[in-house]
């Protein structure tokens, strides 16, 4: 963020509105989220850019407000927006660029179609923000100047297509909050009015007040004080990482997911909880992860985040939340390199079932509160576990539909069912491809986590970094076994 200054009063007709401490909390209040979007078809950016100014004016302010620093040691940052805007405020940062080329001709988008349903390889997150983000960005909140808006919009266009980057503090906003953004901005494009924003009183979000013991139980999302040190000899020894791109196809998943489900029913009988595509694609990163591990069995923890939307009474379902509601799943066991799949995937749906009842929501917002005030990192596992931790943004961008901005669409009304609409496409929902990326730019270490970053073009898209040394081992399993049937 940027150089914090002595903290002065609001200046007359300033509404202020405090983060809430899950918005704050390490390393959330430290980074800003980046979120491509690839539509397959020309936009408008005109009323694009015109429809976000109407969208902050009218109904979310708040994105066009600056961040200020608490008033008192340790308290929470505040945003600060004058009631109303000037006609001359500058809501959010705009800047366009356009390729004389077809999207594909660029090949940063790797072609699947010839997948014959095994894994495809991309370029790394670092390759398409070259491209499609501009340098002189902020990339963490350290790096903002205090005229740095919050919002920040980048549109790249090409002969058949459109990527609209966007650029937000993670203390703003979640990917479904920032999905939930842009469906409003799309229906003020319309020229409809938008869904309300709940808007929260603060300490809804802080959990109730629980005895140390709950706090700290072991095996789950604690308050706990140290950092693990379990995986530091492999970045010692290992230090060179490699990130990229990986595409999975439904294909691929839906098969080791139907073998699992067969597994587990072969081991614990029909009533084990049936796995997901999530649990699936969750696991196989995990094994994917540690692929240079020997067999020495140590205990394990898998991570995920669990969305808040609809499971508790302050987030109630089909309503819009911007901020931060993540609860986490936390599933501990003993693994070596050898552990079934099957196996890894049951107990890391057991433990998101677990994480996303009322009940444990409401500990992981105590124990968050309490990291928060004590200033502790992300406590995520115990002293000597391995771990891997996944956030799963796919679901974040269903029902997002770029069709009504598109350049030139009267001449679809004019057509029969959209026959010789621009670009061959009718005013159904365009196809788009969501990528991004929201880490500590600060730090060599990112092997320990992966996005799964959206579903599209008959696949899973994920953003997937593990040490040289392992991605070889990677490399060479898939040229034995492109479908993971070994793993």
């Amino acid at each position: 963020m940027a150089k914090k200054s002595i903290p002065s009063a609001p200046a007359p007709g300033t509404k202020v509105v405090a983060l809430h401490p899950i918005d704050q909390r390490k390393p959330v209040g430290e980074l800003r989220t980046i979120v491509f979007f690839v539509i397959r078809s020309t936009l408008d950016q005109q009323l694009l850019r015109d429809s976000l100014d109407k969208l902050i004016r009218n109904h979310l302010p708040v994105l066009g407000a600056r961040l200020h620093q608490a008033p008192k040691e340790g308290g929470l940052d505040e945003f600060h927006y004058p009631e109303p805007f000037p006609d001359d405020a500058t809501l959010f940062g705009w800047s366009e660029k356009f390729i004389e080329s077809t999207l594909d001709a660029t090949k940063l988008i790797p072609d699947t179609s010839a997948s014959n349903g095994s894994v495809v390889w991309g370029l790394s997150m670092e390759g398409i923000e070259a491209a499609w983000a501009p340098s002189d960005w902020s990339f963490q909140r350290k790096d903002d100047k205090p005229d740095t808006p919050l919002l920040l919009v980048h549109f790249t266009g090409y002969h058949d297509a459109t990527v609209l980057t966007l650029n937000i503090p993670h203390c703003v906003s979640d990917q479904k909050g920032l999905a939930s953004m842009v469906q409003a901005w799309l229906a003020v494009a319309q020229g409809l009015e938008p869904p309300p924003f709940i808007t929260l009183e603060p300490g809804a979000l802080d959990g109730p007040d629980l005895p140390q013991n709950e706090l700290r139980e072991k095996g789950k999302y604690r308050l706990n004080i140290f950092d693990r040190l379990s995986d530091l000899p492999d970045v010692i020894r290992n230090r060179e990482e490699t990130g990229r791109l990986m595409f999975l196809p439904v294909s691929l998943v839906t098969r080791l997911r139907d073998r699992c489900n067969d597994e587990l029913t072969s081991k614990h009988g029909s009533d084990h909880p049936v796995l997901t595509n999530g649990d699936v694609i969750s696991s196989t990163l995990a094994k994917l992860a540690y692929l240079n591990r020997n067999k020495k069995t140590k205990t394990f923890v898998l991570g995920e985040t669990v969305n808040a939307r609809g499971r508790h009474p302050a987030l109630p379902e089909g309503k819009h939340y911007l901020h931060n509601c993540p609860a986490y799943a936390c599933a501990r066991f003993k693994f070596n390199k050898n552990t079934p799949l099957s196996e890894i995937a049951l107990k890391h749906r057991i433990s998101v079932n677990e994480t996303a009842q009322t009940a444990s929501i409401e500990r992981n917002f105590a124990v968050t509160k309490k990291v928060f005030d004590g200033g502790f990192a992300f406590p995520m596992g115990e002293a000597g576990d391995l771990s891997f931790h996944v956030t799963n943004w796919s679901s974040a961008w269903h029902g997002i539909d770029f069709s009504h901005v598109r350049k030139d669409t009267s001449a679809t009304n004019a057509t029969d069912e959209g026959n010789g609409a621009p670009d061959g496409v009718s005013n159904a929902a365009l196809p788009m491809l969501v990528l991004g990326s929201s880490t500590q730019r600060d730090s060599s270490i990112h092997r320990l986590s992966a996005p799964i970053l959206c579903k599209a073009d008959g696949g899973y898209w994920v953003a997937f970094t593990t040490s040289t040394k392992n991605m070889l081992l990677v490399d060479e399993l898939l040229k034995k076994d492109p479908f993971l049937d070994t793993l």
